[in-house]
């Protein structure tokens, strides 16, 4: 997929992973204890959302690069366990036990709340960022790549002296085919469909409106083909395009969906292997 797999091909090994996460963790997998929380009797609060496309907390974008990152004693070690802790109590439909169900939202939660309590945050793709002034930022590992919650010490990777985020880049302009705002993604993973119904709804419906595109199963015209999803789908949804390679939808800028309805042979592709990722926040 295009713009969904750009800055976040790391998540693929979590795509790999899941496939396979009713096998038992192996020892180098599997995380360590989370330490003793302290009880509480407060009740349980909607997690934060960060505003799409939105990042840090309020310093100037990183303009050159770093001097470089070198492990260190870790400073922000207990506001990020803490935030952890707080998002399992605000959002515990994406976790099981200390198994992580949405990586994406996992990060957006942790950043929003690191962002709540006055920090910078962000996701790199790989590791979560921290800092709170521009002389230094520190890396944290939250998630082993079997999906599986870390904590403590371990977590910590690495002192980065200057702060190395937020990087600056360019404004997103508004797109011509979206009546959205354009909007960045930090992460995406594969997760239950929201749009997966509508997608084979649209497809029946071409196939009903322009039989002359199809031989059986297999599309004549893809330009044609990818050009009458979009139009349908736009009926039902807020965005819908085509990438280049897949059809990506919308209906807000919390999340988008990519979706390959096409084998390379020509073949019409609409079972559950259509879907392919959901990028939060939207992607495009």
């Amino acid at each position: 997929m295009s713009r969904c797999r750009y800055p976040f091909l790391v998540l693929l090994s979590w795509l790999f992973s899941a496939a396979c996460r009713d096998s038992p963790p192996s020892a180098a997998d599997t995380p360590p204890a989370p330490p003793p929380a302290a009880a509480t009797t407060t009740a349980a609060t909607p997690a934060p959302t960060p505003q799409a496309g939105v990042r840090g907390c309020g310093l100037p974008p990183v303009t050159t690069p770093g001097g470089g990152c070198t492990r260190d004693e870790p400073l922000f070690l207990g506001e990020v366990d803490e935030a952890v802790r707080q998002l399992q109590r605000q959002r515990p439909d994406i976790f099981e036990a200390s198994y992580v169900l949405s990586p994406p939202q996992f990060y957006l939660g942790v950043i929003a709340n690191l962002e709540g309590k006055g920090f910078c945050a962000a996701f790199d793709g790989e590791e979560l960022q921290i800092k709170d002034s521009q002389s230094y930022s520190e890396q944290y590992h939250l998630i082993t790549s079997g999906q599986y919650l870390r904590w403590g010490e371990v977590t910590y990777r690495a002192t980065c002296r200057p702060a190395t985020f937020p990087t600056l880049q360019p404004p997103l302009g508004q797109r011509g085919d979206c009546r959205l705002p354009s909007s960045r993604s930090i992460a995406c993973a594969r997760e239950t469909p929201r749009y997966l119904g509508q997608v084979q709804a649209a497809i029946e419906q071409l196939r009903r409106e322009r039989p002359d595109l199809f031989r059986g199963d297999y599309v004549l015209d893809s330009d044609a083909y990818y050009a009458g999803l979009v139009r349908i789908l736009k009926g039902t949804l807020a965005c819908a395009i085509f990438d280049g390679e897949e059809i990506a939808l919308k209906n807000d800028n919390n999340v988008s969906e990519q979706y390959h309805v096409q084998f390379s042979w020509g073949q019409i592709r609409n079972d559950s292997y259509a879907y392919r990722a959901s990028c939060y926040p939207a992607t495009f």
